[in-house]
């Protein structure tokens, strides 16, 4: 018997005989599309553990507004807090690069040219740098936040209509050097203070280039990998008047498990929305959050 379509039911619908062509595309779309969407679900991850530090950061922010001062065991636990949300937007950092080159072959794409693109990230950044070698660094030997600072400031000056506060998150070079590890070339480049909220935005900001280029490098493949399951399940609704829930490919008669391909679109509209949700962040080094009105 030749290949067919069927839904994996007891009582199934009747099975659509397709062609060995047919078959070969669904088995060759469904590792592109399960690539795909772990490509968007390890940038939604980094996305989200980002928004996770600012929220933070706003939270203590606006705290030092009621509270006024923070006693040393206070301080001690916002520290910790925030670098606890570092360490997890570092590591969800390295994880979508380390994945990245795997996924785009994966998805059928250009995996040299997403390299360049990485390199030249890399090359061009000083925070994109910094926080790879901060990241090894907080793996192997120390802490991302050495300093925090609250405190607001008068404006306009000498009229003191609104006193805006804000919060310092400062990583120290001088902790760093303690580090044999650390590299030295990016040490070299280190102020005395570096900002690591600020180089957490530069630094997201340049992985949502590299990501929305990789996206567009694989974006014909994923886009056919999808159609060749969207043609399988029109086919069948059209041939059975039946419902597709649960269709599958399968090689033939003897349904060897190994072989069948489950052919359903839901995960692929969950990383169509995570696409959609996360897109490119031009210019988030230069965004400021403010309550203040416009």
């Amino acid at each position: 018997m030749k290949p067919f379509l069927q839904p994996a039911l007891l009582a199934p619908p009747p099975a659509l005989e397709i062609s060995d062509a047919e078959y070969l595309e669904l088995k060759r779309a469904k590792p592109i599309l399960g690539a795909a969407f772990s490509f968007e679900e390890n940038y939604d991850l980094l996305v989200g553990n980002y928004l996770e530090l600012e929220n933070s950061a706003l939270s203590i922010t606006a705290a030092s507004i009621a509270r006024q001062r923070f006693d040393y065991q206070d301080m001690f636990e916002l520290k910790a807090d925030m670098n606890r949300w570092a360490v997890n937007f570092l590591s969800s950092a390295r994880l979508f690069v380390d994945q990245l080159l795997q996924r785009v072959v994966q998805c059928g794409g250009n995996k040299d040219e997403v390299k360049r693109v990485l390199s030249e990230e890399y090359d061009g950044c000083f925070e994109y740098r910094f926080m790879e070698a901060l990241r090894n660094h907080v793996q192997h030997s120390g802490s991302a936040v050495h300093s925090l600072t609250v405190g607001g400031r008068w404006f306009p000056p000498g009229k003191k209509l609104r006193n805006e506060f804000s919060l310092g998150v400062m990583t120290l070079r001088r902790h760093l050097a303690l580090d044999d590890s650390f590299k030295k070339k990016v040490l070299s480049e280190c102020p005395d203070e570096v900002d690591l909220l600020g180089a957490t935005r530069r630094y997201l900001e340049s992985l949502s280039a590299i990501h929305e280029f990789a996206r567009k490098n694989v974006e014909n493949s994923v886009n056919e990998a999808r159609m060749s399951f969207e043609a399988a399940i029109e086919k069948y609704v059209n041939f059975s008047g039946a419902s597709s829930q649960s269709l599958t490919a399968f090689a033939s008669s003897e349904r060897d498990p190994s072989s069948q391909v489950a052919v359903f679109l839901d995960r692929d509209d969950v990383r169509i929305m995570l696409s959609n949700r996360n897109r490119n962040l031009k210019n988030l080094s230069k965004c400021v959050i403010s309550s203040v009105a416009s």
